[in-house]
Order: C-alpha cells, then sequence, then structure tokens
C-alpha cells in the first residue's frame, strides 16, 4: 500500500458513498471503505501515522552527542521544528476544516441535486407508470376485446364440431342401417329366390290346374250352351205358358163376371120370390 500518497479527493460525485479518498501516484483510487467521519481506510490512516512519526525521527538530534553547542542547536532545531510543526497541523487543521466546510457545502449541494434528481425521476416514474398502466389497460382492454372474439369464435367452432359430431354420428347410423339392410337385402334375396321357386312350382301346379280347369270350363260352357238353348225353349214354353194363363184369367174374369151376374140375378128371382109371397 506504499504506493498511495495522503491525497483527498473532494469530487464526491466519484465512487460510492464513505470510499477511502487515498490515491495512488497513478492516480488511483482506493476500493476500501473508511470509518464515519474519517477520509482514510484504516491501512491508510495507520500508514500516515507511521509516516508521520518516522518523519519526527528522522528530524530528531542524535541522543549520544554531550556537546551544549550541539545541544543548543539541537534545542533551536527541535524548538523551531516544533513550531514549524505545530503551524503544520494548524494548516493541516484549517485545510481540513476547509475541506469539511467543502465538503458539507458540496454534500448539501449534491443533496440538493439529489433531491431534485430524485424528484425528476419520481415524477418521471410516475408519469411512467401512469402511462404504462394506461397502455396495460389499453392492452387488457384489446386482450379483453381478443379473448370476447376468441371465445365467440370458439364458442363457433364448438358448435360447428358440434353439429359435425351430429353429422358423423348420423352418417354412421346411416352406414349401420344401410350395412344392415344390405344383410336384410340379402337374406331377402335369398328368401325372395327360395319363393320365386316354389312361386315357379306352384306355378306349373296352377298352369296345370288352369289346363284343367279350362277343360272344366269348355264343358262347362257347352254345358252351359246346351242349358241356354234349354233355357231358350223353356222360355219359349214360359212365353206360351203365360199368354195360356193370360187367357185363363181372362176366362176366369168372364167366368167371375158370369157368376157375379148368375149370383146377382139370383138375388133378385129370390127377391121377386120373397115379395111374391
Amino acid at each position: 500500500m506504499s504506493h498511495f500518497r495522503l491525497s483527498i479527493d473532494m469530487n464526491m460525485g466519484n465512487g460510492p458513498a464513505r470510499q477511502c479518498r487515498a490515491i495512488s501516484r497513478e492516480g488511483l483510487r482506493c476500493s476500501n471503505p473508511r470509518p464515519s467521519g474519517a477520509d482514510l481506510c484504516s491501512t491508510h490512516e495507520r500508514q500516515r501515522i507511521d509516516f508521520n512519526r518516522s518523519r519526527d525521527q528522522y528530524h530528531r538530534p542524535p541522543p549520544t552527542s554531550s556537546s551544549p553547542s550541539y545541544h543548543h542547536r539541537t534545542a533551536s532545531a527541535t524548538s523551531a521544528y516544533s513550531s514549524y510543526k505545530q503551524s503544520r497541523i494548524e494548516a493541516m487543521d484549517r485545510e481540513m476544516d476547509a475541506l469539511r466546510s467543502q465538503r458539507a457545502s458540496s454534500r448539501s449541494r449534491q443533496m440538493q441535486e439529489l433531491d431534485a434528481e430524485i424528484a425528476a425521476l419520481s415524477a418521471n416514474n410516475d408519469r411512467r407508470r401512469d402511462n404504462e398502466l394506461h397502455a396495460s389497460r389499453l392492452r387488457n382492454n384489446d386482450l379483453a376485446e381478443e379473448l370476447s372474439t376468441a371465445n365467440g369464435v370458439a364458442a363457433g367452432l364448438r358448435s360447428d364440431l358440434a353439429n359435425r359430431d351430429a353429422e358423423i354420428a348420423a352418417l354412421r347410423a346411416r352406414e349401420i342401417e344401410t350395412k344392415r339392410r344390405m344383410l336384410a337385402t340379402d337374406e331377402d334375396v335369398k328368401y325372395w329366390q327360395g319363393q320365386a321357386l316354389d312361386y315357379e312350382a306352384q306355378g306349373r301346379d296352377v298352369l296345370g290346374q288352369l289346363g284343367d280347369a279350362q277343360i272344366l270350363i269348355e264343358d262347362r260352357e257347352s254345358e252351359a250352351k246346351r242349358r241356354a238353348d234349354d233355357a231358350s225353349y223353356w222360355q219359349e214354353q214360359a212365353l206360351d205358358c203365360e199368354a195360356q194363363g193370360r187367357g185363363l184369367l181372362g176366362q176366369l174374369e168372364d167366368a167371375q163376371v158370369f157368376i157375379e151376374d148368375g149370383e146377382r140375378k139370383t138375388r133378385e128371382d129370390q127377391g121377386l120370390y120373397f115379395r111374391d109371397v
């Protein structure tokens, strides 16, 4: 640490707070922390004390000399050095007081600047927070609209999906029904093929029966023709009988008239008889 020299850095803006103010010959600043109210860290403070102590020992007269003139010169030199040291200490105290005053004023100015900067940063933060809050609200509104739109689209998609599921279910049911009908149709075809064979056999039987019926019909037709001839004959006989009946009815009416006339004549004859009696 001997390459550092005692030099106070009054630029309060450089380095962190409570940092050692010792600066090296190369212009590098010590990075050690310093105690409260001190300008140097403990290491450089001990280095400064040791340097001052060695400097006092270097200027102290040798203790082995016994010459009065030497002692007189030594006492004069010691007194002069003491005066010099006292003046130097007072100068350093004044310098330290000036530095403390400058540091206090600089600190006050820096505190004011920091307060102004903090106020500006706070205002900027408030504006930025308000802007971000407004932008966030706008984004939330946009997101809400997008979410509403997405929900509508999702509802439409769910409805379409439900409709497609219903269509698929209907198609599957139709497919199952078609397969069932195809199987039933195959069974029906087999059944109707058997029925057709049965009907064909029955048709052959019916054709045979039809031939027999045709023969029977022909026989019946001949018999009917014969009966028709008989009917014509009997119809003629009926007409003759009807004519005879009408003649008989005429005769019956004539007889009835004759009978009535006879009865009337008889009653008249009887009336004449009883009148004469």
